[in-house]
């Protein structure tokens, strides 16, 4: 499901509705020996023409429903369903928009019970933002339904996919890790506080071995020591010795 603008599927029941019809068309498809000229050819008498069907596998429907069940399924973006909101009517104008926000949690949720129910979700996506735009905060920072609608995909005992969190807007150059963090923190009452690795050390690659020591020397004596002090002094320091 893409942002509320970007047409066809992009509501719940359109997306619902694109995967069922495509299964029912898979089915089709791998049972039947004959189908219509998917390039519309039509006969004489204006009706579409039947060819040999490459796709037929001799299968009975019940194989060709686990089929395309396993095969078409659909991504639902929670970030992106939550664009919804700044269409919502909430057949109220005197509501705040907290009040209608709320309205909206309860017909989206629906919405993803429905989906749920249905058997289609196989990839989710979380982001955040505010009704408005997709900004792809981290979970946590705008106001989409996450803990709820996390809930509803855990009790989901068709859905065997994963979650991916994306990342996008995040304030530092880890946006990765920063919108994981929010998401663990958020959705998943975890403990942790950092996620990335740490990084080597100087003094890893320092005595590795390999390299024998690679840092400079604490201090510099004697003919060595006065020719550095002409080639490498500072502008500032050019008379001062280094020792």
């Amino acid at each position: 499901n893409m942002m509320a603008e970007w047409g066809y599927g992009s509501h719940p029941e359109e997306l619902k509705n694109i995967i069922i019809k495509s299964r029912e068309q898979m089915v089709k498809y791998l049972t039947e020996p004959k189908i219509e000229d998917p390039n519309g050819k039509k006969d004489d008498k204006g009706k579409l023409i039947m060819i040999q069907n490459p796709y037929y596998r001799k299968l009975d429907r019940k194989q060709a429903e686990k089929i395309a069940k396993d095969h078409i399924k659909a991504t639902f973006d929670i970030g992106h369903a939550n664009t919804w909101a700044k269409y919502f009517n909430a057949e109220n104008p005197n509501l705040s928009e907290d009040e209608r926000k709320k309205k909206f949690d309860v017909w989206l949720l629906d919405q993803v019970k429905d989906l749920s129910k249905a058997g289609v979700l196989g990839h989710i996506h979380l982001s955040d933002n505010f009704g408005y735009y997709d900004e792809h905060l981290s979970p946590g920072m705008g106001n989409a339904p996450m803990e709820k609608f996390m809930e509803i995909i855990r009790k989901d005992p068709n859905y065997e996919g994963k979650v991916i969190v994306e990342w996008g807007s995040q304030p530092s150059v880890e946006q990765r890790s920063e919108a994981m963090l929010g998401a663990w923190a958020k959705l998943a009452s975890s403990p942790i506080y950092r996620i990335e690795g740490r990084g080597p050390k100087w003094t890893d690659i320092e005595n590795s071995g390999y390299f024998g020591r690679m840092s400079s020397p604490a201090n510099i004596v004697g003919n060595y020591g006065s020719s550095m002090g002409k080639d490498w002094a500072l502008w500032s320091y050019s008379e001062a010795p280094i020792e």
